[in-house]
């Protein structure tokens, strides 16, 4: 091997104090891990007020149904809040805020798993939020291949957007199969 030349390492996650997939040497790699870890630490922090903004609506589900039914629904419009608003605004404003909000979120999962990949899917895996959420991921990953579209359109989630990001669906087609819902 020339002095030059570096061995090929395998990706390693610049967010974990690893090596960017580029290589040493490559004259950006500084520059992209940085980037990338920016990229990474807005993107969780995104995650991170979309679900405490979530948890601070469940708490407040009480008072806010009636007082404030829109900024409920903007905290967290989950199916139960969505009922319990229904009768108590107009039907323009329930709709945009509503679809806003289920919204949110599923754009930064999809970009988390389309630039980190697999190892985004194996973050979510191993995060330990959900029990046994690991195997089911894994063993789902074949059959997300064949009903991906199927999957985003009926059941969007975390984990569903994760995989089409890692699965590299087309931003486009994503975009519209989640808007279809």
């Amino acid at each position: 091997m020339s002095a030059t030349k570096h061995p090929q390492t395998p990706p390693v996650s610049p967010a974990r104090g690893g090596r960017h997939p580029s290589g040493p040497s490559s004259p950006n790699t500084a520059a992209t891990a940085m980037t990338m870890t920016a990229d990474l630490l807005v993107c969780c922090a995104m995650l991170v007020l979309v679900n405490v903004l979530s948890k601070i609506g469940d708490a407040l589900a009480p008072t806010l149904v009636d007082a404030r039914p829109l900024l409920l629904l903007a905290l967290n419009a989950n199916d139960l809040h969505l009922a319990l608003t229904a009768g108590h605004t107009q039907v323009a404003p329930y709709c945009l805020i509503s679809i806003a909000r289920r919204l949110a979120e599923d754009p930064l999962y999809y970009y988390l798993g389309w630039t980190y990949g697999t190892r985004a899917v194996d973050w979510l895996s191993h995060c330990g939020a959900v029990p046994g959420l690991h195997n089911a991921i894994h063993h789902s990953e074949a059959w997300f291949r064949r009903m991906s579209t199927v999957a985003v359109a009926v059941a969007p989630g975390a984990a569903v957007c994760l995989l089409a990001g890692s699965s590299r669906m087309s931003p486009p087609w994503f975009t519209v199969r989640r808007g279809s819902t």
